[in-house]
């Protein structure tokens, strides 16, 4: 497991509340393993940005945030080679997320994690795009997070 991404774990059961349901952190997260694996090499800036996220939670289940994200990276990679699965996949994850502002935060977390290495590769734009259309947002460039 990534050495960054593991110390940020200990952390979670003494944050304070993040405002979130426990079903919108597992679907942030769902969402982040998504965006990892469409960059084959994730630099340490982009776990940076992965980690913060991750450590800011507020984790209320019996299994452990580190056991969900594993299970979570195995999930995505399952539906990575479909385009049908990570449509439904996708509106899975918009449908957990529910309020507008909550699935704000999670589209700007992703593009933030895109964009941390400076470069925005082909296969992010398109997941981006596909991401975006499975929450209902226009398509729009990807300079700036579009607001729904």
């Amino acid at each position: 497991m990534n050495h960054l991404l593991a110390k940020f774990f200990h952390l979670t059961k003494e944050h304070a509340p993040d405002g979130l349901e426990q079903t919108q952190r597992e679907a942030i997260i769902d969402l982040l393993s998504l965006c990892r694996i469409a960059d084959h090499k994730l630099l340490p800036c982009e776990e940076f940005v992965e980690a913060t996220e991750l450590g800011s939670f507020s984790w209320e289940s019996k299994v452990p945030l580190v056991v969900y994200w594993a299970k979570s990276l195995q999930q995505t990679d399952l539906v990575r080679p479909s385009a049908e699965a990570r449509a439904e996949f996708l509106k899975s994850v918009a449908s957990r997320l529910g309020a507008s502002e909550i699935q704000t935060h999670a589209i700007s977390v992703c593009q933030e994690m895109f964009l941390a290495d400076a470069e925005f590769a082909s296969q992010e734009k398109m997941l981006f795009s596909e991401i975006k259309r499975a929450f209902g947002w226009p398509e729009e460039p990807t300079a700036g997070v579009a607001t729904n």
